[in-house]
């Protein structure tokens, strides 16, 4: 890029679009930062050279919001996204696919500072004319669907959001399979629309389903696989299926031990869950060992008051109550006996 820079000057566009590849490079490496500096400063020279609104100097913009997006400044990212896509809205028109691809990634900014209803509309706006523009079973337009029912699931209208997700998935299903990792996405949103409406064992057939699946395509230790277990374990667990819900929660607990670490977040979860499953057995003593390398874990990893450190002192508490350890709960939480 320094040579084609004294060759053809800053400004020049072969200069700028090289420019806009090397940011590209960097973002593509997760140097998010650098890329930042990089496409900034292509966009500060594209909108001086070519316009605000010529397509280099858009793309430029649209770069700069991703590199905010992914360091997770999100405000900034979306004051980007919306003045990028009003301008593609007036030079290319409304269903455009790059105003439509900006205009969906200024619902990812506002979803992410968890402004809801706001990244409903845009999402809802966008879905609507990606299907007119490219039919309703394209991939981007299935994407736009899907996270209009996360906007939706985060509302807490659920039903709402159950019906985008069952639509979504049905598509998914019929344009890329069913062991597809956007088709098992939707899948899985929809077993958490039905969890959250309480339809447990609606949702512990969706769960085991996307399970079986993801198990067969990721591994029975990837992430994505664990999380839907686990959700198998919730929805068995709430039909105070506890014994069941043991088996899963224990498998799950050992595989994200060996995958992720005792301490990480997601162990310690299924590690609770499964002292809750032993302690509705009336198995207090097993409960009481699981709680406590729990409570102490999330204890050095979390901080002593840290809500899920708190959950499950609570948890042992409670064990030791009904092992007639009075003493010891009540010092756990301050009720005194």
């Amino acid at each position: 890029m320094g040579i084609q820079s004294r060759l053809l000057n800053d400004d020049h566009p072969d200069t700028l679009a090289t420019r806009n590849m090397f940011g590209g490079a960097l973002y593509s490496q997760e140097r998010w930062q650098e890329a930042e500096e990089v496409f900034r400063a292509t966009w500060e020279l594209c909108g001086r050279t070519l316009g605000d609104d010529h397509p280099m100097t858009l793309t430029s913009r649209s770069d700069l919001g991703h590199a905010l997006y992914s360091q997770e400044r999100w405000q900034e990212a979306e004051v980007v996204y919306r003045a990028t896509w009003e301008l593609r809205n007036r030079a290319l028109g409304d269903d455009h696919a790059d105003t439509l691809a900006t205009r969906n990634m200024l619902g990812d900014a506002l979803y992410s500072q968890e402004r809801w209803q706001e990244a409903e509309e845009v999402f809802r706006a966008t879905w609507e004319l990606r299907s007119c523009a490219l039919g309703d079973d394209h991939a981007d337009t299935l994407a736009t669907r899907n996270m209009l029912g996360d906007a939706l699931y985060s509302q807490e209208r659920w039903q709402e959001a159950e019906v985008v997700y069952r639509a979504t998935w049905e598509l998914r299903n019929r344009a890329l399979g069913d062991d597809h990792a956007d088709t098992l996405t939707s899948r899985n949103d929809l077993g958490h629309a039905l969890y959250s409406q309480e339809r447990w064992q609606e949702a512990e057939e969706v769960f085991r389903a996307t399970w079986e699946l993801r198990n067969r395509a990721l591994g029975d230790d990837h992430a994505d696989t664990l999380a839907t277990r686990n959700m198998l374990g919730d929805a068995l667990y709430s039909q105070e299926r506890w014994q069941e819900a043991e088996v899963v929660y224990r498998a799950t607990w050992e595989l994200r031990s060996r995958a992720l670490g005792d301490g990480h977040a997601d162990t310690l979860t299924s590690r609770n869950d499964l002292g809750v499953a032993l302690y509705w057995q009336e198995r207090w003593q097993e409960a009481e060992e699981v709680f406590r390398a729990t409570w102490e874990l999330r204890s050095r990893a979390l901080g002593d008051d840290h809500p899920d450190t708190l959950n499950t002192r609570v948890n042992l508490a409670n064990a030791l109550r009904r092992l007639g350890r009075k003493a010891e709960a009540g010092q756990l939480d301050g009720s005194g006996s």
